[in-house]
């Protein structure tokens, strides 16, 4: 479910982003943006076309809301239409057909010799 309120949300952030900073090892953490920057397309709209889900609903949403906790809320109803077993499958499908900018994969495995890696995104975190 997806808090209503934006304070309720926060504090579920807070924990989520606890929780994952406790599994780093080292003292270094590398943050890598995931779309448009380890690959050049936007994954969420190869997810969306594969989905059907209509890229100007979710635009719309942003264009009411901006940027803001009730714009990607928005998105996150939209995406939570499909059953979990679709959602799974598209992300899995998009993962497999992207390409990583050359070099990517070797830049990840010599940085995981000295530091933790995250890899964020605004959007599917099951394709990253």
């Amino acid at each position: 479910m997806i808090p209503i309120e934006e304070k309720t949300n926060q504090k579920v952030l807070f924990e989520v982003i606890n929780e994952e900073i406790s599994k780093f090892n080292g003292e270094m953490v590398i943050l890598l943006d995931g779309d448009r920057t380890l690959c050049e397309p936007d994954t969420s709209r190869i997810f969306n076309k594969m989905a059907n889900i209509d890229l100007d609903e979710i635009k719309a949403g942003f264009i009411k809301f901006g940027y803001t906790y009730l714009g990607f809320r928005n998105m996150a109803e939209i995406y939570s239409r499909l059953n979990l077993s679709d959602y799974i499958n598209y992300s899995k499908e998009t993962a497999n057909i992207i390409n990583l900018y050359p070099g990517v994969i070797d830049f990840i495995k010599f940085s995981q010799t000295f530091a933790d890696l995250c890899i964020v995104t605004s959007g599917i975190k099951k394709i990253w």
